[in-house]
């Protein structure tokens, strides 16, 4: 009696399961950056000053990420995903921080991280494809 499994196929990625899983991903690495972020302004390692740089860094990495995490799996329009992703990741956290802080207030500066993170996301995108 053989007890030969058969391989099943692997599974195809689906887009919205890989949105939400990446986004909550690069949340969590959000996090992780923030907290490293300020312990080192709490020791003094990095300026006051800094956190105007230290913000879009955080964002693009953790879009880059989220990125990089949505597209595995997929076979094409890596960019297009990957920007997606990086939209996704920046309306969750900006849904969440409003949310924290109890209001919500629509700018430039939204405008602008909704630009970077999509950017950023098809850059992770590319590079997605690239390696392939």
């Amino acid at each position: 009696m053989s007890t030969s499994r058969t391989k099943r196929p692997a599974k195809q990625a689906t887009l919205p399961k890989n949105l939400i899983k990446a986004s909550l991903i690069a949340m969590l690495v959000s996090l992780i950056l923030v907290v490293i972020s300020a312990f080192m302004l709490q020791k003094q390692v990095f300026s006051i000053d800094s956190v105007n740089i230290l913000n879009p860094v955080i964002k693009t990495t953790s879009a880059l990420i989220a990125s990089l995490i949505g597209v595995h799996g997929l076979n094409q329009r890596k960019f297009l995903v990957g920007g997606l992703c990086g939209l996704c990741y920046m309306v969750l956290t900006t849904a969440l921080f409003s949310i924290l802080a109890g209001e919500f207030s629509p700018g430039l500066a939204m405008l602008t991280d909704a630009g970077l993170c999509t950017f950023a996301g098809m850059v992770g995108g590319i590079l997605q494809g690239i390696t392939k």
